[in-house]
């Protein structure tokens, strides 16, 4: 008898729609490459739903069914020798998923379902499972990339310790794709009082404050570059809007990853500014990291 733990699943949500098809092709992908099990999972909720586009139920299955059916029938095509189980739970889909990542290595949500507005990018249930789940959560937006395979892994760090955990998760989700590694770090213009300064001084104390934020992404990625040697890794220093830059990278990215907060969080926040801002508005999947 082995003592080794069963591999935690990779956890998928699931409603029918457009969204959740998105998420669930991602979920199979990753769950393929990493060796891992897939569990589909879908909660009936009660309230009525607008908005997104979903799938038509086929007459003969029962309305409790066809979702996670359809859902494995695709999976079934897609990699055939997964280990895929299914759940369907009776409880809002926000509260199946955060109990699910208790046991899961990570959770794939679509950006929109089929509780989302139509103008909406980002659904309630999405948000709230980001901010609230156990293990890092994958939003998967209705867009795909060409060619995502040439594409790197883009994430944004600031020196705190959930962006040093994103570090981490990026660094292994870059090795695990052979892809590049697109490190961002933003400083504010706003703390240097240059326009006290000379204009010869204030360049020269820019200069030094890019320096040092590139050595703080740099010694960030030291042990990680140990760790995967084979990950060719670019840091990149700006002074823009974190949210601003990692959404515009994100345009040429096979993945964005985040810390759930950063230094710009307050305390008690279970997603900070930037993280929010990336979620709502990316369009490459974006993985939220939470403390490990």
């Amino acid at each position: 008898m082995s003592d080794t733990p069963a591999p935690r699943p990779i956890v998928v949500g699931v409603d029918g729609s457009v969204s959740g098809e998105r998420a669930l092709d991602w979920a199979t992908q990753e769950a393929t490459a990493r060796g891992l099990p897939l569990r589909i999972v879908h909660a009936h909720e009660s309230s009525p739903f607008i908005g997104a586009a979903v799938m038509v139920a086929p007459p003969q299955w029962d309305d409790q069914d066809w979702v996670t059916e359809t859902a494995r029938e695709r999976v079934a095509t897609l990699a055939p020798r997964l280990e895929v189980s299914t759940e369907e739970m009776a409880s809002p889909a926000f509260s199946a998923l955060e109990d699910a990542s208790e046991q899961a290595d990570t959770v794939v949500v679509g950006a929109r379902g089929r509780g989302a507005v139509r103008r909406a990018l980002l659904g309630s249930t999405s948000l709230h499972v980001a901010a609230h789940a156990s293990c890092p959560v994958v939003v998967v937006p209705a867009i795909e990339h060409k060619d995502a395979a040439l594409l790197p892994v883009l994430v944004g760090v600031d020196g705190s310790p959930l962006s040093l955990d994103a570090l981490g998760y990026a660094f292994a989700a870059a090795a695990q794709r052979q892809a590049p590694l697109d490190v961002v770090i933003c400083w504010d213009t706003k703390t240097l009082p240059t326009y006290r300064l000379s204009g010869a001084i204030a360049k020269d104390v820019e200069a030094a404050a890019v320096r040092h934020h590139r050595d703080v992404a740099e010694e960030a990625a030291a042990p990680w570059r140990e760790k995967y040697p084979q990950v060719a890794v670019t840091v990149h220093v700006s002074s823009d809007s974190p949210a601003e830059v990692l959404v515009e990278r994100s345009r040429a990215s096979v993945l964005t990853v985040v810390g759930s907060r950063g230094h710009g969080s307050f305390t008690g926040a279970l997603l900070g500014s930037v993280s929010d801002g990336v979620l709502h508005r990316a369009h490459s999947p974006v993985a939220v990291v939470r403390s490990s």
